[in-house]
């Protein structure tokens, strides 16, 4: 589910390494690795943010801890052009 809100972000091309601990309601914690289209770190961070945003829209209470990567791959880059911005 996690994996579901985080791809729902657009600029967001893959997350992958997560993981979470504690209550839903409560507080949570969550860590994972981004990988996102944009190379500039201002478009970047924005990214976070709303990821982070959504997290807590969801789950309320989140501490995330989001290591961000640059896109390698140009499949993935194609698909992110192929999307609708939200």
């Amino acid at each position: 589910e996690i994996m579901e809100i985080v791809m729902d972000v657009y600029g967001v091309l893959n997350c992958h390494s997560i993981t979470s601990r504690g209550v839903i309601g409560q507080e949570i914690f969550i860590e994972m690795h981004l990988v996102v289209a944009p190379r500039e770190i201002d478009a970047a961070y924005a990214i976070v943010t709303a990821v982070k945003q959504k997290l807590q829209e969801k789950y309320g209470l989140v501490h995330a801890t989001i290591q961000l990567e640059p896109y390698k791959n140009i499949e993935l880059l194609e698909n992110y052009l192929k999307q609708p911005q939200n």
